[in-house]
């Protein structure tokens, strides 16, 4: 009565929430008192961050790279789990019981009909099964274990690639977003310059109050490009914040980020060579193939449903048992058995509504759809490389050309802002000189910064760096 009392009690404490089942996520208090409390790798600097510093950070505190390498764990446990079916199943059981049975109007009863009888038994058994053979659906199942917990690794390796792309990503989106903002003052403080020398012009009566609001104009455009830059600098920073595992208030904002570089990459080997170093380092594609094996592994086991198993027994018993029983006086008696037993128990599914027929099939399906993935994944990577591979050349195009002709705009545009104020020259020529130079100017820096988004790509693309050269300041 004690015991079912306790329980209950427990029972009705459970139902009422006294006992706290994991974290309660509900608020921004309970979210930021879990994680801001989990122990990271610490900026070495707040003022200054290098991209291999930031690299280290991302490896070492990005929790969807950390959650990927619990899942190798996992899968490495799953495996060792699935080779305890080649050892013995041993297992043990214990029973204690007391019987009191009270006899009334007995009159003339059957032998084994007592008065009353007292039964106080003990029982116990060990015993051991072992498989000796079910199909090769043992070794087989140990095998799709195996190749699971590679496709864990494989897929750890892919959110690392992943990852390190996305970090050269947004840490060039930073940089750009940095050099747009200068580009945009110098637009700014150009503007301003001519819509003093217009306000000048205009005092004196040598120009209509048209050209003052044209440069007032530009001058308000130039400023909102300014916060617009600075805007995406921000949700830069704080996309880079997150892929380093901090959140907004540990990562400072202002921090300085070391200078972008521009890679030097020989592109001298034709595409099928960079094919062949893909297929060789894509972890996602290593992926694709592991799976494709284990799905023909788990097809080979469904052949084991039309094999026979044998599993080898062993049984120790032993039974004890005391009695107190009164007929025509009060007798006792006790007795204890041993018993050991063993043997090879042998079992064949012969018909069960065609169920090892249609698991089968259904293993044939799934090895058909493995085998597209792996197809898939492999057109993927192809395009994959030859889009990274001409990525870099375009990059490289395009710098040499926004690098010339940034010199010829900014000249063009002194020449014809001085003519300018010598009145050789419009207004609207000026306007459309300093748009060009802007222009010029963002898309040098943005090309100079594709450059390097492009090599992470083909980095990523390839799954290795050996084909490229170390990289070079520009």
């Amino acid at each position: 009565m004690m015991m079912k009392s306790l329980f209950l009690l427990l029972f009705l404490l459970l139902l009422c929430g006294c006992f706290k089942n994991g974290d309660n996520f509900s608020t921004l208090n309970d979210y930021a008192r879990t994680f801001d409390s989990i122990r990271k790798v610490q900026l070495k600097s707040r003022d200054f961050l290098t991209l291999a510093e930031a690299r280290e950070l991302a490896l070492a505190n990005n929790p969807t790279l950390l959650a990927a390498a619990n899942s190798i764990h996992s899968a490495q446990y799953s495996y060792y789990r699935s080779l305890s079916a080649w050892s013995p199943e041993i297992s043990a059981s214990w029973e204690v019981g007391n019987t009191l049975s009270q006899g009334n109007d007995l009159r003339h009863p059957p032998p084994g009909i007592f008065e009353r009888e007292n039964r106080f038994s003990t029982s116990g058994t060990l015993s051991m099964t072992w498989l000796l053979f079910n199909g090769l659906a043992r070794e087989l199942d140990i095998l799709v274990a195996k190749l699971e917990y590679d496709r864990s690794i494989a897929a750890a390796e892919d959110v690392k690639r992943l990852l390190l792309r996305a970090v050269v990503y947004v840490w060039c989106d930073i940089h750009l977003a940095t050099e747009e903002i200068s580009i945009f003052q110098a637009d700014e403080a150009f503007q301003n310059a001519a819509l003093r020398q217009a306000q000048e012009q205009f005092k004196a009566g040598h120009i209509s109050y048209a050209a003052v609001l044209n440069f007032k104009v530009l001058s308000a455009k130039a400023r909102s490009r300014i916060e617009l830059a600075k805007y995406h600098r921000q949700t830069a920073v704080n996309a880079l914040a997150a892929l380093l595992g901090y959140n907004a208030k540990e990562f400072p904002a202002d921090i300085k980020l070391e200078a972008v570089t521009s890679p030097r990459m020989e592109l001298h080997h034709p595409l099928e060579y960079y094919l062949e170093q893909a297929i060789r380092h894509r972890p996602d594609l290593r992926s694709e193939k592991l799976q494709f094996e284990k799905s023909i592994r788990e097809k080979q086991s469904a052949y084991a449903g039309f094999m026979p198993e044998f599993h080898l027994f062993a049984d120790f018993d032993f039974a004890a048992e005391a009695s107190r029983y009164r007929e025509h006086g009060i007798v006792t008696s006790h007795y204890n058995t041993p018993q050991f037993a063993y043997g090879i128990v042998g079992k064949w599914n012969i018909f069960r509504g065609f169920d090892s027929w249609n698991e089968l099939r259904r293993k044939k399906a799934l090895e058909k759809v493995a085998f597209r993935g792996l197809n898939k994944k492999y057109l993927d990577v192809t395009v994959e490389v030859n889009d990274a591979l001409e990525h870099c050349r375009n990059t490289l195009i395009q710098i040499s050309i926004f690098r010339e002709m940034a010199l010829w705009v900014q000249e063009q545009r002194n020449l014809i802002y001085s003519e300018y104020l010598n009145g050789r020259e419009t207004i609207a020529r000026v306007n459309q000189a300093q748009s060009e130079l802007v222009e010029a100017q963002s898309s040098l820096v943005l090309w100079v910064i594709q450059s390097r988004k492009a090599f992470a790509q083909f980095q990523a693309a390839l799954g290795t760096d050996t084909v490229i050269k170390n990289e070079r300041q520009e």
